[in-house]
């Protein structure tokens, strides 16, 4: 998961963790949010998905039960953030499933707990075992607690946390005798609640009454009790604070999340800005979802860009001269679709005001780069809604990438040794060395490249040096050969004039772009 680090700046104190400890609590949890993904762990007891639910980033985290085991969730948990390296939530959220209190609860009751009694705690005496119970109370405001409450939700509520698994009435009696305001009881509290308190995370338990912990013990009742915490945590979620400093760059790794669908409708602009800026705004996510679903960068690194570009520069045209209502972009595997129902018009003939110095621009430099090269197919695609439609299909040479890069992307620790860190389950697997700056550490990454092909993996290698590339070539030459290490060489296509051979009447001019002046003289002193 260490990618995760990628997004530390704009998550931090802006998701929530939401932990569970069985098949019946995560499925349950997944099943309430609009859309997740499976991250790569180093447990194989350890399950982790990064999704959106109600507007919120959520993270959850999967494990077994109590403490004990090495694969136990509430180590995941506490490990997670105890990282430095790793974004810190606003709020961690246990759900799940516990034992009910009978004089208090009922089956099914969803318990909001901001209390919670550890009572995992003992000291041994002449006199023997002492319990010595420590009580922490959550620093989730009053508000946001009470406001879970409901028909069959017990919020706030007072949880008893140890590690032991009551199935017999008689100890469970015991320990209501000693604590009777509690409303139940669970095995993970007593870990994860001073880990949170420790790093000032405000937490909650949102666990279903699913037994009475007695002598009719019965795990029967936690598929659906499950689905009742669940969907409690889910009205609950828009409620909890997070810091919002960076939405839009949340609003941006939630585009990639949610899916591939963009749909921008002129009735829902605001007339106090610009109508461009609002285009630009509202396809912000654009790029990374091209990249993610159609693993653009094995084909070009600049395909995601230069689409997204183009279709801003259609979606602005369309509202401003074609007196288009809606516009929609839907991105595929292998294609990309853009469409819109205003005014018929011929895209390679697109214009705007100025002399087509935005539209017709975008649509030169993408036809050069992009259509010439053949590394897209332009074809016309209409909704039946639509007036103008057109469809770029991608050819893929690798239609497996997409899917390796988001499963089974290599993290690369240059400290550590191997460097190179995968799921052992990964078959497929992406390496992305184009970020390193040291050939020395590049070619020591390299190195680790062999045991994982002699154990039958595939490789696929993102680069940009030239010189790497022919000395991976070199040493890999049968891999390479077979596709057992398939190289992701990005041509670099910013050395290319991005005004050349375009009709005169688009140019721009430097009236109209000042820095364009500068432009064209440092072009020309590299050109000396």
């Amino acid at each position: 998961m260490r990618h995760l680090q990628a997004y530390k700046s704009i998550l931090d104190r802006a998701f929530v963790i939401v932990l569970t400890t069985n098949s019946h609590e995560r499925k349950a949890v997944l099943g309430v949010m609009q859309a997740h993904r499976k991250l790569v762990t180093h447990h194989s007891s350890h399950r982790a998905y990064l999704g959106v639910a109600a507007d919120r980033i959520v993270l959850v985290l999967d494990g077994d039960g109590a403490f004990a085991g090495a694969g136990a969730a509430s180590r995941f948990l506490s490990d997670f953030i105890a990282n430095e390296r790793y974004p810190k939530p606003a709020a961690v959220v246990l759900c799940g499933v516990c034992w009910g209190n009978p004089k208090l609860t009922d089956i099914g009751d969803v318990l909001v707990g901001s209390s919670l009694i550890s009572v995992n705690r003992s000291i041994a005496s002449k006199s023997g075992l002492m319990e010595q119970p420590k009580t922490f109370e959550t620093s989730m405001p009053e508000e946001v607690i009470r406001g879970f409450a409901g028909v069959g939700v017990i919020a706030p509520s007072i949880m008893l946390s140890v590690e032991k698994l009551y199935e017999e009435t008689t100890a469970r009696d015991e320990l209501i005798t000693k604590f009777p305001s509690a409303h139940g009881g669970e095995m993970e509290g007593f870990v994860v609640v001073p880990s949170c308190e420790n790093k000032s995370i405000p937490w909650l338990i949102i666990k279903a009454v699913s037994d009475f912990g007695d002598d009719d013990f019965n795990r029967t009742p936690q598929n659906n009790v499950s689905k009742k915490a669940a969907q409690t945590l889910l009205n609950g979620l828009p409620a909890i604070p997070i810091d919002s400093e960076h939405k839009e760059g949340l609003q941006s790794l939630a585009d990639v999340l949610l899916g591939h669908s963009f749909e921008l409708r002129k009735d829902l602009f605001s007339a106090d800005d610009s109508v461009t800026h609002q285009v630009n705004r509202a396809l912000r996510g654009l790029e990374s979802v091209i990249d993610f679903y159609t693993g653009s960068a094995a084909i070009d690194r600049f395909l995601a860009s230069n689409l997204t570009v183009l279709f801003k520069e259609l979606a602005l045209n369309a509202f401003e001269h074609g007196k288009a209502k809606t516009v929609r972009v839907n991105v595929l595997p292998h294609g990309v679709t853009f469409d819109d129902d205003g005014d018929p018009y011929v895209i390679d003939k697109l214009t705007v005001e100025a002399k087509g110095r935005g539209g017709q621009l975008a649509w030169q430099k993408f036809k050069r780069d992009m259509l010439d090269s053949g590394k897209l197919v332009m074809k016309s695609k209409l909704h039946a809604r639509s007036k103008n439609g057109v469809r770029f299909e991608i050819h893929n040479p690798h239609p497996n990438l997409s899917e390796t890069k988001a499963k089974c992307r290599a993290e690369l620790e240059w400290r550590a040794s191997p460097a190179i860190y995968v799921h052992p389950e990964c078959i497929d697997i992406y390496i992305d060395i184009r970020r390193i700056e040291m050939m020395t550490i590049i070619f020591d990454t390299v190195e680790e490249f062999q045991p994982l092909l002699d154990a039958g993996k595939r490789l696929y290698v993102a680069l940009t040096d030239r010189d790497v590339l022919w000395k991976i070539e070199a040493a890999f030459t049968d891999e390479i050969a077979s596709q057992a290490l398939v190289i992701l060489f990005d041509e670099d296509l910013s050395e290319k004039d991005p005004f050349a051979n375009l009709p005169a009447a688009t140019q721009l001019q430097p009236s109209r772009m000042p820095g364009l002046g500068l432009f064209a003289r440092l072009r020309s002193l590299l050109s000396k």
